[in-house]
């Protein structure tokens, strides 16, 4: 993928229900020149069938999406705080 002035941002999507969703997503990024993907704790498989459809030419950003598996937590001021690592993966954590 080419380089470009969007290149160093991340889309990052939390806990994703749907794998068409994330599969747009892809598709859309990579419309745009954006290739770096974090998903949070998915609740969907990002390289199932549906995903890999809706992505389209897309397939290189779910394949190279990083997974970051954290526990949400709300401290007493209402902030959100995530707790975790991130891990890259070449295959679903759901495989």
């Amino acid at each position: 993928m080419t380089a470009t002035a969007l290149s160093p941002i991340s889309i990052v999507l939390v806990e994703p229900a749907g794998a068409l969703n994330v599969g747009s997503v892809a598709r859309i990024m990579a419309n745009l020149g954006l290739s770096r993907l974090l998903l949070v704790n998915p609740q969907c498989d990002p390289l199932c069938d549906e995903a890999r459809q809706m992505a389209v030419h897309a397939q290189e950003i779910l394949e190279g999406a990083i997974y970051a598996l954290v526990n949400l937590k709300i401290t007493k001021d209402q902030r959100p705080v995530f707790v975790g690592n991130a891990v890259c993966c070449t295959t679903s954590v759901f495989a």
